[in-house]
This record gives C-alpha cells, sequence and structure tokens, in this order.
C-alpha cells in the first residue's frame, strides 16, 4: 500500500512539473529566453490551469505580477490581473475579458499600502462611479464616468464634508456631459489605472540599473497630447533618483505610449500639456 501511494504522489509531482514551464528573460515584456545566469526576470507558466497562468518573478524571485490568458499565441488575457510592488504587497487588481479591463478595478497605495482607488470599466473603458480614498478608508473623490468620460465630480474632507474640487483636480467639470461650452483633459486609454499598468509593463531595468544594483524615485515627465491623441515632446522635469539613464527610461515610455483620448474645448480637439510621475523601485 505505501508503495503504491509513493507511485502515485510521484506521478501527481511530475504531472505539476510537465504543467508548468519557466523562461528566463533579460526584460520583463521579451518574448524570447535566455540563459538563467544572464537573466534579470523569469516567468513560470502554468499551462495545466484554465485560463492559463503566468507569474512574473524577479531574479531573486520577488513577484511582479500574476496575468490570466486565454490564449499565449497571440496574447488575450483573460480573468483575473494583479500586479505588486517590490515589498510583496498588491499595486492594481482588476479582470480582463477578451484582453478588455471590465469590472472592478481597484489600486492600492505604494507607501501605506491602503485602497487608494476603485474604478468599474466596461469593454475596456470606465464607466460608473470611480472612488478615491483617504488613508483612513474615508471616501476623498467620487467620479462618475460614461464610456471613459468623466462628467461629475464629488471631493470630501478627511471627515466626510462635501468640499469643493481643487483645481489641479481633472474631475471639477459641472454640467450635463453633452454640454460643448466644458474642456474636457486628455485621458489615457482605459483611464487612470491602465495608464499604471501601461507603466508597469514597459519598464526596461536593464536600462535604469547599468551603474547601479537599486534604483528609487520618480522622474517627472512633461508632454503634450494633440488634437490626434498622439503624445509629443517629452522633457524630464524633475529626477529625485539621482540615475540619468531613468530620464532616459521615461521618456521612452512616454513615447511608446499609444495614442490618448485628446482633450477638448467647446467639443473641439485641442493640443493639452500633461505632467506625469514615473516610479522606480528596481533591486537586484
Amino acid at each position: 500500500m505505501k508503495q503504491t501511494f509513493s507511485i502515485l504522489l510521484l506521478l501527481f509531482l511530475l504531472a505539476k512539473s510537465y504543467a508548468q514551464d519557466t523562461i528566463y528573460l533579460k526584460n520583463v515584456d521579451d518574448t524570447f529566453a535566455i540563459k538563467k545566469e544572464k537573466a534579470i526576470y523569469f516567468k513560470v507558466i502554468d499551462n495545466k490551469l484554465n485560463p492559463i497562468e503566468v507569474v512574473t518573478f524577479y531574479k531573486n524571485g520577488v513577484i511582479i505580477s500574476k496575468v490570466h490568458y486565454s490564449s499565449l499565441k497571440p496574447e488575450i488575457r483573460e480573468g483575473e490581473y494583479e500586479t505588486y510592488f517590490y515589498n510583496g504587497n498588491t499595486n492594481i487588481k482588476g479582470n480582463f475579458k477578451a484582453d478588455k479591463m471590465e469590472g472592478a478595478w481597484i489600486a492600492y497605495n505604494k507607501e501605506k499600502n491602503f485602497l487608494e482607488t476603485k474604478a468599474t470599466y466596461k469593454n475596456n473603458l470606465k464607466s460608473g462611479k470611480s472612488f478615491t480614498f483617504y488613508e483612513t478608508g474615508k471616501l476623498k473623490i467620487m467620479d462618475v464616468y460614461v464610456r471613459d468620460t468623466l462628467v461629475q465630480s464629488t471631493c470630501y474632507d478627511s471627515i466626510g464634508n462635501v468640499i469643493n474640487c481643487p483645481v489641479n483636480i481633472v474631475s471639477e467639470q459641472k454640467g450635463n456631459y453633452n454640454s460643448q461650452d466644458k474642456e474636457v483633459m486628455p485621458s489615457f486609454p482605459g483611464g487612470v489605472v491602465a495608464l499604471m499598468g501601461f507603466i508597469k509593463d514597459n519598464i526596461n531595468a536593464d536600462n535604469v540599473t547599468k551603474t547601479t544594483n537599486k534604483v528609487v524615485g520618480k522622474v517627472i515627465v512633461k508632454f503634450y497630447i494633440d488634437i490626434d491623441g498622439s503624445v509629443k515632446d517629452p522633457v524630464a522635469l524633475n529626477n529625485s533618483t539621482g540615475v540619468v539613464e531613468c530620464e532616459k527610461e521615461a521618456i521612452r515610455i512616454v513615447l511608446k505610449m499609444p495614442k490618448w483620448n485628446p482633450g477638448t474645448q467647446k467639443g473641439k480637439p485641442v493640443k493639452v500639456y500633461y505632467t506625469l510621475p514615473i516610479g522606480f523601485s528596481i533591486h537586484h
């Protein structure tokens, strides 16, 4: 009986090992593998699960993301999606349906690990109510979206009283969303959560660790969104990392962005300048 159990256990472990593949990568978004000793990242692919699960790690074993796919060639995200900060805490969490953001998406604060934003997506577009929270868990801002267009905002102080939204918050917009008189700021396809995910997925650690093994800080990049939604003329305004290569990497990421939804004034597309912080937290 003991021998039979041992054989069954061995078969189970073998089956599990064959269901998983581990590939080693130089860049997190590479599509080709390299030798383990030269890798900066590695991915564990579990083909036995449905949908397929792909977990990405730094070489030291710290988790970066866990993504599910209905297909890897071509890549079609399906089901749960989760990214992590270097300390292991969740960064962004949501779901995909046929490679489009669907349902509730949440994001956590990096420094203090509290729920910072919660938004709802339908067919990759932010729809309905979106919430931003204080560290205490109390509501800070409630936005209302219609097909990725912000139509209403309500702001609150730290004890729950309604206040005027600060001028620098894009969400301070009044009137009916069909009004031709309002100004609408440009927006990244899929909203802020999608923008954060794009930046995280496209940072190339190899580009910024040529002179150091640890990079922490942020680069503030200024650029403008043209009337067709294209991103133009990015320039680094501030760099708290102390690493010059981070400025080049931040600009590279901005130039790689897809077209945004352009800003409008009185119903017509206009050129709008935008300032974006890009954070770096890379350890080897």
